[in-house]
């Protein structure tokens, strides 16, 4: 075995390379992480506490509540506020019966911000409420440093995370296989009524 390692690093070398090639990328984000997805050992990071609005990455959130509050099959009646939302949607109308599991991928896929709503106001019959649990299950993942105010993740004065917690709730969606399913899609045909 020792005789291996010494031909791989003799060959390493030979062929010139250098760990210089093993460098930190440049990122030009004002926060960032990287973490073990089996330890959530911090690897690599920048302002990993400092707190940001967390834009659409809220959804990973919404979506591991609705998966473990929710049920896939249950018809979700579209309510007068969802189609006022703003931002990014699937144009989903007021009345229109949709299932969990379409608007769950709405809004992972589109990132469908009407779909998110529709999403808290389902679970929680209406999205102050829906943010209650937010926060309750983001301090049950150890995600401490966050305020969630919305499903959807507009910009809001007190809607803030940090790129730990975020790490430390992707980390504890991504056990969850339904979750991994949503996250893996990269197209998901939409029909609506709209």
């Amino acid at each position: 075995m020792r005789a291996i390692i010494v031909i791989f690093l003799v060959k390493i070398f030979t062929l010139g390379l250098t760990f210089s090639a093993f460098a930190a990328p440049s990122i030009e984000g004002e926060s960032f992480i990287l973490i073990d997805g089996k330890t959530g050992q911090v690897l690599y990071g920048k302002d990993i506490n400092r707190k940001l609005h967390p834009a659409s990455t809220t959804k990973i959130l919404t979506t591991i509540i609705a998966l473990e509050k929710g049920n896939l099959k249950d018809t979700v009646t579209i309510s007068k506020n969802v189609p006022l939302v703003e931002g990014t949607k699937v144009y989903l109308r007021e009345g229109e019966k949709i299932s969990l599991e379409k608007l769950l991928h709405a809004a992972m896929v589109h990132s469908a911000n009407d779909a998110a709503l529709a999403i808290a106001e389902h679970i929680a019959n209406s999205e102050e409420r829906f943010a209650k649990l937010m926060n309750i299950k983001a301090q049950e993942i150890g995600a401490k440093n966050s305020n969630f105010v919305n499903a959807h993740g507009l910009t809001a004065e007190n809607h803030l995370t940090t790129a730990y917690d975020l790490a430390l709730i992707g980390r504890y969606a991504m056990q969850n296989p339904i979750f991994r399913e949503l996250a893996r899609e990269k197209v998901y045909d939409w029909e609506g009524e709209e």
